[in-house]
């Protein structure tokens, strides 16, 4: 070959070279990440080849027999697949497509047979089944007489599944035996979120919440006994913690240590290490967690008490952010009614270019429902919660672009 073009191809190598490398650096990357929790750096494992979007709240267990990550994710919220990576090197292991996630409330191994358990709702029927990882096919154990679920933790050393719902439309927290099925307990309940479970001291921990005389929200951590419901407060959060992002909670076996992500009024997102004997705090690390698909994050934390590490995922976004287009506002283009309500609200919304959905969220700053809202009259059944006071956003476009307080009577 001349040397001439031997020249000139060199040159055309490099400049596509370039380019190629200038698109991986750009390129929007979901990894896997240990995290540190005493300042909330993180180190990347790998990269998740062909994930862009993650289902958030319980959907992320980990197998601490064999060092297996779990979660649901998709290439393009389209395909939502079961996704099993390995946590030494971030390898996939295994994804097969679910033909339901919608339907899918939770998911959490046990460690005494390496089952991935979960829950799941057809029809307003929910069901406790077991994941096969590889097929993302479910097989149903038995039905849980609930109206309504919104979590379950595993307590391995008892081959229980403690679930924290709605029974003849009132808080319950409900035991099961995760062999047979069958019911050891429904005890009435207060409002509790974020359970998480201490299989060597057998205890559950969870948060709650108050709302003081001068109208301050106060939330506190303390021991649940799953036998009578009964919730023993051991200390309050400070302050500032004002939202836990749901899904995101977990629990250092080894240091006996509760783990969980909240936010402050201003927005601000940090990562909390709670003492499981004092209910002190020990770290508070700053984090970015977002659903915003051009904002870098840090989400689905979870401890593996195996190696000792503290997981999650990590968004890396690299692209430019988009415009917002103003006729995706909807201050002035959206009633909600009644406020005070019973049952149902009402959403009415004048057409815009923009798809719109409204997130309700409980004094502890967890999502309860996600409703799409469509041009026009938006009825939204509501008989299922509780009395109390919730929050709104309404997102579009990646924005928020309302949001608000509402309170059921």
């Amino acid at each position: 070959m001349p040397e001439p073009l031997k020249y000139y191809l060199g040159l055309v190598f490099i400049v596509i070279l370039l380019f190629v490398n200038s698109l991986q650096t750009l390129a929007q990357k979901e990894f896997l990440v240990t995290v540190d929790p005493s300042n909330g750096s993180f180190s990347k494992v790998d990269s998740i080849h062909g994930v862009m979007w993650i289902e958030l709240f319980n959907l992320t267990s980990i197998n601490e027999n064999n060092s297996h990550f779990t979660f649901v994710g998709s290439p393009d919220q389209a395909d939502w697949k079961l996704i099993t990576l390995d946590e030494q090197n971030g390898n996939i292991l295994s994804g097969p497509s679910l033909a339901n996630n919608t339907n899918l409330i939770s998911l959490d191994y046990t460690k005494t047979n390496n089952f991935l358990y979960g829950v799941v709702v057809n029809s307003g029927a929910y069901s406790f089944v077991t994941f096969n990882i590889q097929s993302g096919i479910y097989s149903p154990i038995t039905n849980i007489p609930l109206e309504t679920i919104s979590e379950f933790v595993l307590d391995d050393a008892n081959h229980r599944i403690i679930i924290n719902g709605t029974y003849n439309g009132n808080l319950v927290l409900m035991t099961m035996d995760i062999l047979t099925g069958n019911i050891i307990s429904r005890v009435p309940f207060t409002n509790i979120q974020s359970m998480v479970y201490n299989n060597l001291t057998n205890k559950l921990y969870g948060l709650s919440s108050r709302i003081t005389s001068a109208n301050t929200n106060i939330i506190t951590v303390g021991i649940i006994d799953p036998n009578t419901g009964i919730f023993s407060q051991m200390a309050d959060l400070p302050p500032e913690v004002q939202g836990i992002v749901q899904g995101n909670e977990t629990f250092n076996e080894n240091n006996n240590t509760y783990i969980f992500a909240a936010s402050d009024n201003s927005g601000n997102t940090s990562l909390y290490s709670i003492d499981g004997v004092t209910g002190s705090v020990i770290y508070k690390a700053p984090v970015s967690i977002t659903n915003k698909i051009d904002a870098d994050n840090l989400i689905q934390f979870r401890f593996d008490n195996t190696s000792g590490k503290l997981y999650a995922l990590h968004w890396e976004a690299k692209s430019v952010k988009p415009s917002f287009d103003s006729s995706c506002k909807l201050d002035i283009q959206t009633k909600l009614y009644p406020n005070p309500f019973s049952d149902f609200l009402i959403v009415e919304k004048n057409p815009t270019i923009c798809k719109v959905r409204m997130n309700l969220y409980n004094t502890l700053g967890q999502i309860l429902i996600q409703s799409q809202i469509n041009d026009g009259k938006n009825e939204i059944h509501l008989q299922r919660l509780p009395k109390g006071v919730y929050f709104y956003k309404f997102i579009s476009d990646a924005n928020t672009t309302l949001t608000g307080k509402i309170i059921k009577q």
